[in-house]
C-alpha cells in the first residue's frame, strides 16, 4: 500500500551521534499528512533523540535532511512550528498554576488574542470532558487528566501535525485507551500525528508503523503487512523476529 502524498514529515539519511556513539544510523522515512503513524521501539532505541531533532531541541546535522511540510527544519523552523503541536514525554505543565493559567500562558506564547484563547480553551476542554477542572490547580489532577490537558494545550494553535513522545508513560490502562482514542479521532478529521511508544498494544493492525531498533529503521509499513511479511501471528511476534528483542505488550 502506498503512502499518502505529500508527506508532512520527510527524513532522509539522518545520522546523529553523541561523542563516539551513533544514536541514529542513516534513517530515512516519511509519514502521511493525515492519520496516526506509530514510532515503535524499545527504550533506548533512539525514539526520543529523533523527537528532539524533530522539535529542534537538537540541531539537525547539515548532511541530513529533515523536512516538515516540505520545508527544511534548519531554515524554516519559525514557520514550521506554527503548524505543530507537541506532547513531551515529561510533563511540562506548571503544577502550581490552574489549568486556565497554564493554557492561557501557552496561547499567548503562540500569539492568540485573549478572546480567541478563551474560546479555544473552552472548546477543547469540553471536547475532552475537562471543562469542570478549568480553575483547579494542575497538581490536584490525576495523571490521565494532566496528559489530556497537555493534549489540549498542543491543540490551541490548531496544528496540522501532532508530535507525541511516549504520551502514555505512567498512565493506567483506562487513561491510555482514552488518550489514544482521542488522538485517533483527531487524526481522522484534520491532522497527522507521529506517536512514539514502546507499548505494542497501542498499535492497531491498520496503523502505519515505523519500527526503530538500535538507531536503525527495521521496518516501515502497515502493521498488518509487517505481520504478514514476517510470517507471524501478531505484531509482538513480528517485532521479536525482526529485531531479535522483546518489547512491552502493555
Amino acid at each position: 500500500m502506498q503512502m499518502i502524498n505529500p508527506s508532512c514529515i520527510k527524513v532522509k539519511n539522518l545520522i546523529y551521534s553523541i561523542g563516539n556513539k551513533t544514536i541514529l544510523n542513516d534513517i530515512t522515512f516519511d509519514i502521511p499528512n493525515r492519520g496516526v503513524t506509530f514510532l515503535l521501539g524499545r527504550n533506548g532505541a533512539g525514539k526520543t533523540t529523533l523527537f528532539s531533532l524533530l522539535t529542534r531541541f537538537y540541531k539537525a546535522p547539515k548532511n541530513s535532511e529533515i523536512m516538515l511540510f516540505s520545508l527544511d527544519i534548519n531554515k524554516h523552523s519559525h514557520t514550521i512550528f506554527k503548524k505543530i503541536g507537541i506532547v513531551f514525554q515529561q510533563r511540562t505543565l506548571d503544577l502550581d498554576l490552574s489549568v486556565r493559567q497554564n493554557l492561557m500562558y501557552f496561547a499567548q506564547l503562540h500569539g492568540l488574542k485573549k478572546e480567541q484563547s478563551i474560546s479555544s480553551i473552552a472548546k477543547n476542554l469540553q471536547t475532552f470532558g475537562l471543562l469542570d477542572v478549568l480553575n483547579q490547580k494542575v497538581r490536584t489532577l490525576s495523571g490521565g487528566q494532566i496528559r489530556r490537558i497537555e493534549l489540549v494545550r498542543s491543540l490551541l494553535n490548531q496544528p496540522e501535525l501532532l508530535l507525541l513522545d511516549e504520551p502514555t508513560v505512567g498512565l493506567d490502562i483506562e487513561s491510555r485507551i482514552k488518550l489514544t482514542n482521542h488522538v485517533r479521532h483527531l487524526a481522522q478529521k484534520k491532522l497527522a500525528a507521529l506517536w512514539s511508544t514502546h507499548l505494542i498494544d497501542e498499535v492497531n493492525l491498520n496503523d502505519y508503523i515505523i519500527i526503530l531498533e538500535q538507531g536503525q529503521i527495521i521496518a516501515a509499513d502497515y502493521a498488518s503487512n509487517i505481520i504478514k511479511s514476517a510470517n507471524t501471528e501478531n505484531l509482538q511476534q513480528a517485532f521479536v523476529k525482526l529485531t531479535g528483542s522483546q518489547i512491552n505488550e502493555q
